[in-house]
């Protein structure tokens, strides 16, 4: 699941869903189309918030770890 898709036997590592790339829809930049995949599915902003953190990187995940509850609502976000 994930991963740059092969192509006529030529791995083509920009269809890669992880790839980092930011762009802004709506005025929300997301740090890959994995981020806005699972942005998408998130039913508030809270919770929409809570991936988008998650996904920029080992320092923000670290910092919303720390948020109180935060572990657990993103895993349940994630079911």
């Amino acid at each position: 699941m994930g991963g740059p898709a092969d192509i006529d036997g030529k791995s083509h590592p920009e269809t890669d869903n992880f790839l980092p790339c930011k762009f802004v829809i709506d005025g929300i930049t997301y740090s890959s189309a994995e981020n806005y995949f699972q942005c998408a599915k998130t039913t508030n902003d809270t919770d929409r918030n809570m991936v988008q953190i998650m996904s920029h990187g080992e320092e923000d995940a670290h910092h919303a770890a720390k948020i109180p509850n935060a572990m657990d609502k993103f895993a349940q976000s994630s079911e």
